[in-house]
């Protein structure tokens, strides 16, 4: 990882020294991680359970990008999900509502922060994997 990203992650909040630690100092395997953030699924199922009130999907949709972001060194995005966590374990539906606007706008922040950095998942359609490998 170079310099540069490292502060520019850094000066976003991140916290690329828990980060890279959780990896084990393995820059490549961290790096790995950061691109596939903006792709994980799970702020979306979260999104889907807050609307519905399906608890348990809820717990684990938070439970799941919670880890994520503990991880990868993301804390402000981690502290919400914590309390998101809580709310779904309580029931505590005003609070899942009205707290799920500052995870998705932290949640894009950081997604946005990856893909001007250049970590971002290339994704190609599975009828374009198929041409790849016929050609």
């Amino acid at each position: 990882m170079d310099s540069q990203k490292k502060k520019k992650l850094q000066d976003s909040g991140v916290n690329v020294q828990k980060g890279l630690e959780n990896f084990g100092g393995n820059e490549d395997l961290y790096e790995k991680y950061l691109r596939k953030f903006s792709s994980e699924p799970s702020i979306h199922e979260l999104r889907k359970a807050v609307a519905t009130g399906d608890k348990e999907a809820g717990q684990r949709a938070a439970h799941t990008l919670k880890g994520i972001a503990g991880q990868l060194g993301m804390e402000s995005l981690y502290d919400k999900l914590v309390k998101m966590e809580k709310n779904f374990k309580e029931e505590l539906k005003e609070d899942q509502a009205s707290d799920m606007p500052d995870i998705d706008a932290e949640h894009l922040r950081l997604a946005d922060i990856l893909t001007l950095l250049g970590y971002h998942e290339n994704t190609v359609k599975p009828d374009e994997a198929s041409e790849k490998k016929n050609s």
